[in-house]
């Protein structure tokens, strides 16, 4: 129940304010361990990524069934059909991409009713030590930072239990289909660029509530 009842938005918002701590947290802790990998532990890694972007290439985003944000001068009434045509052209040049999940911990997180945590234990380990000493050090780190329950959550009870999930995702450029071996994206509305090397990757940490009671 407690879990649906997350699962159906029935969420209080401390517990969303609790999650960007958590995320800043996490996404620190995950930095560290990616810098004090070794070169060895680099190296597997890379081969992991290859070998994961060509085995999904059925699987990976079509950009051209995901077109990136219009750019307003080729879509305004007076624009020229030759802008219009590079912008499809590079559409095509854009790599594919796979997204694939290097690993989730589900930690349970115990508090008192004034926000003072009382106990971390993982109870989903992701397979990876690293990773869920990085999500549990995440809770503890917050320590006393934690702001009192809301009595609306705490009732009448001593303490609160929240369920979280630490993930990390990982995700890997395929080889850019023009057979360019860098893409450089532009979005004109925000203003932001990128550039994306064929078989690159890129970690991205997420922190999801799973469950309060």
């Amino acid at each position: 129940m407690a879990r649906r009842r997350v699962e159906n938005g029935l969420v209080h918002p401390y517990f969303g304010d609790v999650g960007k701590q958590l995320l800043r947290r996490f996404g620190q802790r995950h930095a560290s361990v990616e810098r004090g990998l070794t070169e060895g532990e680099k190296v597997a890694r890379k081969e992991r990524d290859v070998s994961s972007v060509l085995s999904r290439s059925a699987e990976m985003e079509d950009p051209l069934a995901h077109p990136r944000r219009p750019d307003p001068l080729a879509s305004a009434p007076s624009s020229h059909p030759s802008l219009e045509e590079a912008q499809e052209s590079l559409a095509y040049s854009l790599p594919y991409l796979w997204t694939y999940s290097e690993g989730a911990t589900v930690v349970r997180l115990t508090q008192a009713a004034d926000g003072k945590v009382l106990a971390v234990e993982v109870i989903a380990s992701s397979g990876n030590g690293e990773l869920d000493k990085a999500a549990v050090t995440a809770v503890w780190d917050l320590g006393e930072e934690l702001p009192a329950l809301p009595p609306e959550v705490v009732m009448s009870r001593d303490s609160v239990v929240s369920e979280w999930k630490f993930e990390v995702q990982r995700t890997v450029a395929g080889p850019a289909a023009l057979g360019v071996g860098a893409v450089a994206t532009f979005d004109p509305v925000l203003g932001t660029g990128d550039v994306l090397h064929s078989f690159e990757a890129r970690s991205q940490v997420r922190v999801t509530l799973v469950a309060y009671y």
